[in-house]
């Protein structure tokens, strides 16, 4: 199997900008530009590369380069997703559970509202209380669709789509450099922490 050439490398991450923040676009852009040229394929080449990296800097590798051929198998760019089928048929190489540790918020959803409600920066604080509201994370609420007074529609990670419960809209720009310390700075908590709380809240409800 060649190697894809730059052209859909492009194609791909001109996809991707449209459910990427400009930050995730930036590092992605980066980091898979750094391995595209020895894609070519054959996924026991690509672990003979990774098997010295971190297991989580291996594992976002393996997903990184699995979701750029996904796209390429969508267009027809080349006939089948090889990296996939390695990971599938062994999935002991790529296990979670020493890969990192999950750090759970030990403030409850009603404590994340108060900190949040009270960020000066209307911005800031609109993006946190829809992130908190809805559990999107923060580069998918920028696709964002309403569909009704309180629900709408997003893309998600893998390109999949979804409905979610938001009553918030905020239909600005926002860098996810300056709301990530703004909110920090403010409530102690980080954008994917108010994603965690949400849930939290979800699993006691239901």
């Amino acid at each position: 199997m060649k190697i894809p050439s730059e052209t859909w490398l492009e194609a791909y991450l001109s996809y991707k900008q449209k459910v990427w923040s400009i930050n995730t676009l930036k590092s992605e852009t980066c980091r898979l530009s750094k391995i595209a040229h020895i894609l070519n394929g054959d996924p026991t080449f690509l672990l003979e590369l990774t098997k010295r990296q971190g297991k989580y800097t291996q594992l976002t590798t393996w997903a990184r380069v699995i979701d750029f051929y996904d796209y390429l198998v969508k267009h027809k760019a080349v006939t089948e997703n090889n990296y996939r089928e390695f990971r599938e048929e062994n999935k002991h190489l790529f296990s979670k559970s020493k890969a990192y540790k999950k750090n759970f918020p030990t403030v409850s959803y009603d404590e994340a509202y108060k900190k949040v409600n009270k960020i000066k920066n209307t911005k800031v604080r609109l993006k946190a209380l829809q992130l908190l509201e809805s559990g999107m994370r923060f580069s998918e609420s920028f696709s964002f669709e309403r569909l009704a007074k309180d629900s709408g529609r997003i893309t998600g990670k893998g390109d999949k789509v979804r409905d979610v419960f938001c009553t918030i809209d905020c239909n600005f720009e926002i860098s996810h450099s300056f709301f990530y310390k703004q909110l920090l700075t403010h409530t102690e908590l980080k954008p994917h922490d108010l994603r965690k709380i949400f849930a939290m809240k979800m699993a006691k409800e239901f």
